[in-house]
């Protein structure tokens, strides 16, 4: 279990898109989810925030480190214009 910002998630997902005619897919985009790691480094995974905006060209990502069930240290960040990704 997780607690970020007086919130509880466990191990889950949640993700918002929108969509728009022309955009392929999606027109924006935020995923907040834990992550198994797979490094053995990150026995407790990771949690991450990403917001992905083709109508503004950006692209944020953050990943942080899970200690003792609770969001720890930036492990990760990225802010690029997404045709830069």
């Amino acid at each position: 279990m997780l607690a970020r910002d007086g919130i509880k998630i466990e191990e889950s997902s949640f993700g918002i898109r929108q969509k728009r005619i022309g955009f392929p897919k999606f027109i924006f985009e935020l995923v907040k989810r834990y992550k198994s790691s797979g490094d053995k480094r990150l026995p407790e995974g990771i949690y991450e925030e990403r917001i992905i905006d083709k109508q503004k060209d950006s692209y944020d990502q953050t990943v942080y480190k899970i200690k003792g069930g609770k969001v720890g240290k930036i492990l990760h960040k990225d802010k690029m214009k997404l045709s830069e990704h």
